[in-house]
């Protein structure tokens, strides 16, 4: 079965990026080549991906820099990863599959206390990556979508799940399943001025 997964980022870059894409160059809202190593924006569903302190009140966007294996940010990254839940809606309670597809990222200024906190979007207005997972189980691509891109995964599993965990001072966990009918958060590049 397989199984659409949708992202959505916004970046910033300034070299050129050796995207995993084979057919299209990786662009960010304004044309460009996402370069790798440079900074971006990161939306998910239209929405930005924030860091908020405990208090749940101050948001603090989120950027992170694309490399190819894994993503990685320029600096002390809050890590946000993608591998098998804990448990399914379904009933089942395990899962059989994951992919080690990374993304990192890091706090745009100190205006959050610590590195502990949650995530949550903030409201805001999507890459061509061909490649396979770490996992051995499937493969994963990039593709054009209507606002932006989406991430294509291959899966045997028949539910489409993200869970989002509490920060901790190594990171958040976004886990997401694959399924044959479901489809992730889109998202896209968006250059960061720094």
């Amino acid at each position: 079965m397989k199984a659409a997964i949708i992202f959505t980022i916004l970046a910033v870059i300034a070299a050129p990026v050796a995207v995993l894409g084979e057919y299209e160059e990786v662009k960010d809202v304004n044309g460009n080549p996402v370069i790798a190593e440079k900074p971006y924006y990161i939306i998910f569903s239209n929405e930005w991906v924030s860091y908020y302190g405990q208090d749940d009140s101050t948001p603090c966007p989120q950027f992170a820099v694309v490399s190819i294996d894994p993503l990685k940010a320029p600096r002390q990254p809050v890590l946000i990863y993608l591998e098998s839940p804990p448990s399914l809606s379904s009933g089942q309670d395990h899962v059989l599959e994951h992919t080690e597809v990374r993304f990192k990222f890091q706090k745009m200024d100190d205006s959050c206390p610590g590195q502990t906190g949650i995530w949550k979007p903030t409201t805001w207005p999507s890459i061509l990556l061909n490649g396979t997972m770490e996992s051995q189980e499937g493969t994963f691509k990039l593709s054009r979508a209507n606002m932006g891109y989406w991430i294509e995964l291959s899966y045997d599993e028949d539910k489409v799940v993200m869970n989002e965990y509490e920060l901790d001072e190594f990171g958040i966990e976004i886990e997401l399943l694959g399924a044959n009918w479901g489809y992730g958060p889109q998202f896209r590049f968006e250059p960061v001025k720094m």
